[in-house]
């Protein structure tokens, strides 16, 4: 320690404490970078080289191997986990469903290697009729749906459709019946929607709350086919429904749920998709 009242720490050590001190650096010398042994005052992080990683600069970052050098390790970053690669062998470390030197490979059963899916690839369902799949070439095309044949599940409630906007309205004693009401998508109930698996549908809310309330804590989105029901939960709740809030859903069994609060699975999902009655999404973000 240094200063006038040894409250300071030296240029080679951190965390000053008025007990115990402060703590050395050791700063690795070969990972640092131009060789500096100094570090961050407060959290003792040293300055490394590039593609080195560790508070004292000690190992390479994922996804790099041979320390101190950390050479980038030829793999797929769609396939592999968060490490990548083994820091000292180089070999590609693969996600479940993933395989092949470079972990470029979808497993024999599954498909579509994506980066965002934590297996990697999605398990091939076919309704029983073959095990093997691949991903699809179909155009993607936008779907719009008429604001005019909107409903919800409030039968008291008012809803208007107006130059792509949706208006819900509680019913005239100003208090829903039951406080968590849905917008009712005019879709055609019972038809086959499975090409849209892996698609994603968006829509903003916004709100204008009375008197005094609180935020409900409803599914934000709802698949319904027959007697199975899938949620949807967004990542992140509007904390102000008074300024537009954007929600994208994604048609991945990851983003879904189901009532009991079980994971979906592809199958589920494509089940649902199969024969979809109803989607319902989220209208009263607010209740008594």
């Amino acid at each position: 320690m240094e200063g006038q009242q040894c409250d300071k720490c030296v240029p080679y050590a951190f965390g000053y404490d008025p007990l115990i001190g402060c703590q050395l650096c050791g700063c690795e010398k070969e990972g640092s970078h131009d060789g500096q042994k100094q570090c961050d005052p407060l959290n003792g992080q040293c300055l490394c080289k590039e593609n080195v990683g560790g508070r004292r600069c000690e190992k390479c970052l994922p996804g790099y191997y041979g320390f101190p050098h950390c050479n980038e390790c030829a793999c797929e970053d769609r396939g592999t986990t968060d490490q990548v690669c083994d820091p000292t062998t180089a070999a590609c470390l693969c996600k479940k469903n993933v395989v092949g030197k470079r972990c470029d490979t979808c497993r024999h059963g599954t498909f579509d290697l994506r980066k965002s899916d934590m297996d990697g690839c999605s398990e091939c369902f076919c309704f029983g009729t073959t095990d093997r799949c691949r991903s699809s070439n179909f155009t993607v095309h936008t779907l719009d749906f008429d604001t005019d044949l909107w409903h919800s599940t409030d039968a008291s409630g008012l809803i208007e459709g107006k130059r792509g906007k949706v208006t819900y309205l509680a019913g005239s004693n100003g208090k829903e019946s039951d406080p968590r009401v849905y917008f009712i998508v005019p879709i055609t109930a019972g038809a086959d929607y499975t090409t849209s698996y892996g698609l994603h549908f968006s829509y903003t809310v916004h709100g204008t709350p009375k008197g005094k309330v609180q935020i409900n804590n409803g599914a934000d989105v709802q698949l319904v086919s027959g007697d199975v029901t899938l949620e949807y939960w967004a990542s992140e709740q509007p904390s102000n429904l008074s300024a537009p809030f954007h929600i994208v859903v994604s048609l991945f069994p990851d983003y879904w749920i189901s009532k009991s609060g079980e994971p979906s699975s592809r199958g589920q999902l494509m089940q649902v998709l199969l024969k979809l009655d109803k989607v319902l999404v989220k209208a009263s973000y607010y209740e008594r």
